[in-house]
């Protein structure tokens, strides 16, 4: 009995991780992981929305790397980790994707004296194709 139930659970599980490796969620994480690695960020999402135009690849992430306030280094930052994102993402949707939207949270302090400041940014997507078929 105990064999049976080993064998049923192990072929779910087989199941259900060759499910998640065909979902998109899968090159989200993969994506982000790779861009956390490049960069040293603590904690980076990516999420993929086709459904609302404009078509949209968002990445937050938070970092501890003080910019002191410069708005022009928060850009470039975010602009190299938006075009690392488009270079390293392997979804089939990345095509169709508009625009990449980044957040950037940085924090200051410790504790009850902590502070987050939080930037965004908006960039293109170079690699997206410009007559795809609409697909619904």
């Amino acid at each position: 009995m105990g064999a049976i139930c080993m064998l049923a659970l192990s072929m779910g599980m087989m199941v259900s991780l060759g499910q998640f490796q065909e979902i998109p969620a899968a090159e989200w994480v993969k994506c982000a992981t790779a861009i956390s690695n490049e960069f040293n960020f603590e904690n980076v999402v990516v999420k993929v929305n086709l459904r609302n135009p404009p078509s949209s690849m968002k990445i937050s992430y938070v970092t501890k790397e003080s910019s002191k306030f410069d708005s022009s280094a928060q850009n470039v930052e975010m602009e190299k980790v938006a075009q690392f994102a488009l270079q390293n993402y392997k979804g089939k949707d990345l095509t169709r994707i508009d625009q990449v939207e980044i957040t950037r949270s940085e924090i200051h302090g410790r504790g009850c004296f902590q502070t987050t400041y939080v930037a965004n940014l908006t960039v293109p997507n170079s690699k997206r194709q410009s007559n795809y078929p609409y697909q619904r």
